[in-house]
């Protein structure tokens, strides 16, 4: 197959989390009788879209029932690009494994969207999903949208590209990575211009993608229609409080 998946469940969660959920790996937070990281493997093997790697620590190997597990590095990016040396694969969905909600269908739609769209031998990919269409599914939770032309949009857990790009964009996703709950800072990265139509609700998706392409060298391809599962995360008690009822409340709870 010519997609590959990597799983980035690195990294430790704050204490006031860790307290909560008995753990200092947010992924190991429990849903129901199953850790998130859990839930996002079975979506992604259900997905049946390729090989699948998980990156994290030997604390995590438990839990790691499906495909392969890589010690993890310095970062969520170095952490990815290690998955996409150990895949080798041409193109890479890379997911975080705190969405308990993950299904599927949706990690195998938004790569058949890409698989329809992309004409460059680089490019990147994002999952974004109307604020309207996310309200409908979770009216009571809390969020922070990207203000576009077309309308307010929220930024999730899905990205796409190839080897190349990744590790050619590098240092920029980490920077992008470290301010991504604030998506001022974000528009600050592409010039004045940019945040000044930010600002004013100016900037257009292909606009976006423009100069992300730019930036990056290569295309990008903002996914406006990425599952509103694929948005939801916890990074705080309460947050996960909040997904834990949620989840309890639905029919697969």
């Amino acid at each position: 197959m010519s997609w590959g998946i990597a799983v980035v469940a690195g990294g430790l969660c704050p204490d006031e989390l860790a307290v909560r959920i008995g753990t200092p790996r947010k992924t190991l937070a429990k849903f129901g009788d199953r850790t998130a990281l859990e839930i996002v493997l079975a979506a992604a093997e259900r997905s049946e879209i390729g090989p699948i790697v998980t990156v994290s620590g030997p604390d995590i190997a438990p839990f790691v029932k499906v495909g392969g597990l890589l010690e993890e590095t310095t970062s969520a990016v170095d952490n990815a690009i290690a998955a996409s040396a150990a895949l080798n694969t041409p193109k890479l969905l890379i997911i975080p494994a705190d969405m308990p909600f993950l299904t599927p269908s949706s990690l195998r739609e938004f790569t058949e969207r890409l698989d329809a769209r992309v004409s460059s031998e680089r490019w990147y990919a994002a999952g974004l999903c109307s604020l309207r269409e996310y309200r409908h599914q979770y009216p009571d939770w809390e969020c922070s949208p990207i203000h576009l032309r077309s309308g307010r949009v929220l930024s999730g857990g899905l990205f796409a590209t190839t080897p190349e790009g990744l590790t050619a964009g590098r240092d920029l996703f980490n920077s992008i990575r470290r301010s991504r709950k604030n998506q001022l800072a974000m528009a600050k990265k592409f010039g004045f211009g940019a945040m000044v139509r930010y600002l004013l609700r100016q900037i257009a998706v292909e606009e976006a993608e423009a100069r992300l392409g730019r930036v990056l060298g290569g295309e990008v391809i903002l996914d406006l229609q990425a599952d509103p599962v694929t948005i939801l995360d916890y990074d705080t008690a309460a947050e996960y409080e909040m997904a834990l009822w949620l989840y309890q409340a639905s029919p697969n709870g």
